[in-house]
């Protein structure tokens, strides 16, 4: 088999066209992948960011069909909560009317309406059966012999074989036409799978997860990656060029192919317009293709994206990636792996060929048999208790529009309905309670206000304080309260952003310690930059063979002393461990550096906010909180975040309006603005006079203890 060269035969102009074509596409796959950050700020995110623009249940059959996804639950799920009552017959009706409209009372074949009919289908489910399978169960079980409900028709428990008569004979007067056949798979891989049951993704992930983590390591590994500042492709074209590289026998003509590429310095793009072009696929499916590709191993191409787009927010190292190198990798591999496996499945020819030889040995769909037919005839028959003479004289007309009626009710249209049905009662019940309520009026002045974060792990704290205390009322807001900033706090190693994951901060804030302590954190720096580096050569260390050895015989028995010492003597290891601690904590005493300086900034365009943006901050919070008038004497601006030990998701628990990371930083920001005399000065001229007797107070919320720290009081 042909697998086609990289050298490509376009003029420059051809090129440039082609590649501005590419990029687009590349664009629109790299919306489908996963949007969230490092480990280190994990947060929520919608999955479905890519389909918000469609309803919920629109949305997610798309998003099945493209993801590989289930859309809603299984459809036994729903009819076991229709069993229990969850969903009501009424809940059923409700949504049927309303999605039907004005064809819910359209008769169906003469013998029910519409609604009625997938009413019923939808309160008493037809088993599916085709083939074998119905063969088996017109055989081996009763369903020939007892009608599905017995217990209701009494009088038809012998009449059963006699509606199987009739459904035969009104089924044998319908011809069904051949099935228009499903769209194949437009990726290679899919096409082989199905046709041959082997997976070229099995030879290439392996390998292509191997290149993506020596890529992106944060200095995990012993031994980096060479040339990874040429970028993904090119670091991996020089490594993988060596012909002892090439460890499996499908990588073999790669080598050859990688060393063209390398003396002609060809580019990732150039490499992906040959490799579409190698692999077949014409430009009008490079936008289907491209994006099951790069979704074949969407968590590491979107990591890749993600430090394409937000380099700023990788832990250490941001190394120059992009998702169009990892496409050239990946659809380099996947032209050898599918011309080696294509050729062990005995398809012969080019490999622009492959994709129309493996279509042509999948089962076409075949029109349903006589049986088939008069099989979802017999289930519909027994749920709506028609008798066998109307099923008898029913025409291949009517016939006809029965099975495209039952056709239609397929089983994610089913599981849609019964999931609006499902959510339709709790709905109802909480907006008629919450409608019956009546706001009750204020009964005490208010002595003092607090701001929180909208996550709903504030709201707690938010009830408590006003069940507790009558005369305090809680406000809600995003909890970056407007201060989209770079943070670095006294141990922090760089900045990092706390502001939502779509907003690129501008300014950076640094931390720094009281005047007069300036000497004993150069002390602690020092003493942690040595910490660092031992912590950091002896993980390094671990890993080698002798020093390996070494270092887990000493530190295993080290690590015995302190196990004794905290079994034994529990409060003086305590105390021991917390005067250790302060040798490298940072000082309780701190102040931010908000103003606007010409220091110089790792990250953003500036270091500190004007009075005019901090004005514009604290105005735009209190004006969208309706926060303008009856300000309390004392509001408290309350940042959150959670602490946890071992738990590799932490920042998942923190705040996700700062981007996961915690709150605490923002809200003392804002509370140094809006005390800000100059800040106010300016909002009085705006219209927003926040009296002088009222003083904001920062303060922190740690949701997984329920402490709070205040700031700077």
């Amino acid at each position: 088999m042909q697998v086609g060269s990289g050298a490509g035969g376009l003029d420059e102009r051809s090129l440039d066209e082609r590649s501005r074509r590419l990029q687009k596409v590349i664009g629109y796959a790299a919306h489908l992948l996963p949007a969230q950050g490092p480990i280190s700020t994990f947060v929520h995110h919608n999955t479905l960011h890519a389909y918000e623009y469609l309803p919920f249940e629109s949305a997610v059959v798309e998003a099945a069909e493209l993801f590989g996804c289930e859309p809603f639950l299984h459809e036994a799920e729903y009819r076991r909560e229709l069993a229990r009552g969850r969903i009501l017959e009424t809940d059923l009706r409700a949504v049927l009317t309303e999605e039907l409209g004005s064809r819910a009372t359209e008769s169906i074949a003469g013998l029910i309406s519409r609604l009625d009919l997938q009413l019923g289908i939808l309160c008493n489910p037809v088993r599916a059966a085709r083939g074998p399978a119905l063969e088996w169960m017109l055989c081996e079980t009763d369903a020939l012999a007892r009608p599905l409900h017995a217990g209701d028709r009494g009088d038809e428990v012998g009449s059963v074989r006699g509606l199987w008569e009739a459904c035969l004979l009104a089924a044998d007067r319908h011809r069904e036409e051949a099935t228009t056949p499903r769209r194949p798979p437009v990726r290679h891989r899919d096409l082989l799978l199905a046709a041959t049951g082997r997976d070229s993704d099995a030879l290439v992930h392996p390998l292509l997860i191997r290149v993506c983590a020596a890529f992106l390591d944060q200095g995990i590994a012993y031994w980096p990656m060479p040339d990874r500042e040429l970028g993904m492709y090119r670091a991996f074209r020089r490594l993988y060029r060596r012909r002892r590289a090439a460890g499996e026998p499908w990588m073999r003509a790669l080598v050859a192919e990688l060393d063209e590429q390398e003396c002609r310095d060809a580019d990732a793009c150039e490499v992906v317009l040959a490799s579409l072009d190698a692999l077949g696929v014409v430009e009008r499916e490079w936008e289907a293709f491209l994006a099951a590709t790069v979704l074949a191993l969407r968590g590491w191409a979107g990591m890749i994206r993600q430090i394409e787009v937000r380099p700023d927010r990788v832990p250490v190292h941001a190394p120059p990636a992009r998702l169009i190198d990892f496409l050239a990798v990946r659809l380099v591999l996947e032209r050898f792996a599918v011309a080696h496996l294509a050729r062990a499945s005995g398809v012969a020819g080019d490999l622009r060929d492959v994709r129309a030889a493996l279509a042509a040995r999948l089962p076409s769909p075949q029109p349903r048999t006589t049986r088939e037919r008069a099989w979802v005839l017999f289930e519909n028959a027994q749920i709506h208790d028609w008798r066998a003479e109307r099923i008898a004289a029913l025409s291949s007309a009517g016939m006809a529009a029965l099975l495209r009626e039952h056709d239609r009710l397929d089983e994610n249209a089913r599981r849609r309905l019964l999931h609006l049905a499902y959510e339709r009662r709790p709905r109802r019940h909480l907006l008629d309670a919450l409608g019956a309520h009546a706001s009750a009026p204020p009964t005490t002045p208010i002595r003092f206000q607090t701001v929180h974060c909208i996550d709903e792990r504030e709201e707690s704290l938010r009830r408590h304080l006003e069940e507790l205390e009558p005369a305090c009322e809680t406000l809600g807001t995003a909890g970056f309260f407007g201060i989209a900033m770079y943070y670095r706090g006294i141990g922090d190693p760089h900045p990092t952003p706390l502001c939502p994951i779509a907003i690129r901060p501008a300014h950076e804030v640094e931390e720094v310690v009281a005047e007069g302590l300036h000497d004993r954190e150069r002390r602690r720096r020092a003493r942690r930059r040595w910490l660092g580096l031992v912590t950091y050569e002896t993980q390094l260390g671990s890993r080698t063979f002798a020093r390996g050895a070494v270092l887990s015989f000493a530190l295993g028995l080290g690590a015995a002393v302190p196990l004794i010492f905290r079994v034994l003597l529990p409060r003086w290891t305590a105390r021991l461990r917390r005067r250790a601690a302060s040798l490298v904590r940072a000082p309780q005493r701190s102040r931010l550096l908000l103003e606007r300086s010409e220091r110089p900034v790792t990250l953003g365009s500036h270091a500190g906010f004007t009075v005019d943006e901090m004005a514009d901050i604290v105005g735009s919070v209190l004006v969208d909180m309706g926060l303008t008038r009856r300000l309390a004497p004392v509001i408290a601006i309350v940042g959150h975040g959670s602490s946890s030990l071992n738990n590799p998701h932490e920042s998942a628990h923190d705040c996700g309006a700062c981007g996961g990371g915690r709150g605490g930083p923002n809200a003392r920001a804002f509370t140094r603005m809006a005390n800000d005399g100059r800040v106010r000065t300016l909002l009085r001229a705006r219209g927003l006079d926040i009296p002088p007797s009222t003083v904001f107070i920062g303060a922190y919320h740690d949701s997984c203890n329920d402490g709070v720290a205040l700031y700077d009081v």
